[in-house]
């Protein structure tokens, strides 16, 4: 089955040019176009779609209501930001509120299509650029907050190591490679994780990251 998309921008004519675009893929099905929060909220509880593409627009709260709304009302929902703005107030409220991913505008359609089936299949997708502003000084303060008291100690010394480099955006293959470990090793490490601190998905460890300290983030 093709996965079901509701796009929201206040630039029809950038949605009519992705509705072209989507028109060539067999997986994904644009249901609806809207032009802001407020139809949104209107179409949304009819179309029932798979994933929500929405932009965020400045002043950001109308948008992040609206996420904070989707997501406690339709969990089920995954929302997908698709934005000009990057800084790094915008994208925090935007994960803390629900969104599971966070693209600019300026990526291509290809990667856009990368991130809405791996948000499909329960995953998490932000765009290089928002990760290293969320993450950039891990590495000057990561370690040091790691290894001290505020981690759960549940945790084995290997899945902190795991944890902070899930988090910090790297995919099971490349931990493996970091680390020296086979990828199965890292997924076995990962599910673990997720079990010990009931995490549901990778957006749950960059939340978690955030709170504990592991990530520092800067304007």
């Amino acid at each position: 089955m093709s996965v079901q998309i509701l796009m929201e921008d206040e630039n029809y004519l950038q949605l009519e040019g992705l509705k072209k675009l989507f028109e060539t893929v067999e997986d994904i099905q644009v249901q609806q176009m809207v032009k802001d929060e407020q139809e949104i909220m209107n179409k949304i509880s009819d179309s029932q779609p798979d994933i929500l593409i929405m932009d965020l627009h400045s002043p950001i709260f109308c948008g992040i209501r609206a996420i904070r709304q989707i997501h406690t009302c339709y969990p089920k929902i995954r929302i997908l930001i698709l934005s000009n703005l990057c800084g790094i107030e915008a994208i925090r409220s935007a994960l803390e509120a629900g969104a599971s991913g966070y693209l600019l505008k300026q990526c291509s359609f290809n990667e856009l299509l990368h991130a809405i089936r791996s948000i499909s299949q329960g995953n998490s997708y932000f765009h290089p650029i928002v990760s290293k502003l969320i993450l950039r000084d891990i590495t000057h303060h990561g370690h040091e907050v790691i290894v001290g008291t505020e981690m759960d100690p549940s945790l084995t010394e290997r899945e902190m190591e795991v944890l902070h480099l899930a988090a910090e955006g790297f995919t099971n293959q490349e931990i493996g490679k970091k680390l020296f470990i086979s990828t199965k090793t890292v997924q076995t490490h990962r599910r673990n994780i997720m079990d010990k601190l009931g995490f549901h998905d990778r957006v749950d460890l960059v939340k978690y990251a955030i709170r504990k300290g592991i990530i520092a983030l800067q304007e």
